[in-house]
């Protein structure tokens, strides 16, 4: 019943997590499907709230504002590049909110290279995470990551209180 009020709102329930964590977006493309899923479970394990389709979906929403919802509200925005990924045009929408939530609100991205395949122009200046293996190690550095992410953009709101622009 109570998500059946969040649909009829259009609101994802994920979203409405305290901010009392690090919360991450995972876009990837439907072939990169699993390490999506072994990535979600290892940042959970790490203390990371993550975003991933597969388990956000929310039945009557529209799915480009539920994705730009989620995007805006993560601290991280992890994109998987492979070869199917930046054939995705739900990848590249994803990409092109994460550009906008950068810009407006410091979200962090971190493409993470899966298969040799070089990321998307538009994020060549950020760093990426070049993943030959999916073990804890890799996964203990993405949430890492996502934990700094997290700790930046906590200074930089009690910074913005503190001088009056928050």
């Amino acid at each position: 019943m109570i998500y059946g009020i969040f649909a009829l709102l259009r609101i994802d329930p994920a979203l409405l997590v305290p901010s009392a964590g690090p919360r991450a977006f995972i876009s990837y493309a439907r072939e990169d499907r699993r390490i999506a899923v072994r990535l979600e479970l290892g940042l959970r394990q790490h203390g990371i709230l993550p975003w991933v389709d597969v388990s956000q979906r929310l039945l009557g929403t529209l799915l480009a504002e539920n994705i730009a919802r989620a995007v805006g509200a993560a601290h991280t925005f992890i994109v998987l590049i492979s070869r199917s990924s930046v054939e995705s045009k739900w990848v590249r929408l994803e990409i092109e909110y994460a550009l906008q939530a950068h810009l407006r609100a410091g979200v962090r991205i971190l493409p993470v290279l899966l298969d040799g395949t070089p990321a998307p122009s538009a994020l060549e200046p950020f760093w990426s995470e070049v993943v030959q293996e999916w073990d804890e190690e890799s996964i203990a550095r993405i949430g890492q990551s996502c934990r700094e992410a997290w700790a930046e953009m906590r200074v930089a709101t009690i910074v913005g209180e503190s001088s009056g622009k928050g």
